[in-house]
């Protein structure tokens, strides 16, 4: 068996391609305990199979006004941020997390209300 990521994993967005992505980050890479889902929408529907193994669901959405204190919440060096949601600078993120040192990984580039 290969070994596990055993730090938190935020991911943003709750759409298809995080239901195509949780049962593979589920079965190969982290517990769902150690997931907290992101997604402006009330979408728990969409990502149902991980909620029920543990994963944590937040309905909540992140802006230009309240990245740092968002992200702060829920990452620290060495989590994981999987930023599949839209309307969020990517260059903003890529460097907040940069700056604290958190492992960061987008579907695309998007821009602060495009």
């Amino acid at each position: 068996m290969s070994a596990r990521f055993t730090n938190n994993v935020l991911i943003l967005g709750a759409g298809s391609v995080s239901q195509s992505v949780l049962p593979l980050l589920i079965e190969h890479l982290v517990d769902a305990k150690q997931i907290t889902i992101m997604d402006q929408r009330d979408n728990r529907s969409r990502v149902k199979s991980a909620l029920d193994k543990g994963a944590t669901y937040i309905q909540d959405q992140i802006t230009r006004e309240n990245l740092d204190s968002q992200l702060s919440k829920y990452l620290k060096a060495g989590d994981f941020l999987l930023d599949l949601a839209w309307n969020i600078d990517a260059n903003t993120i890529l460097q907040w997390c940069y700056d604290h040192g958190v492992l960061y990984l987008n579907t695309s580039i998007e821009e602060w209300d495009p």
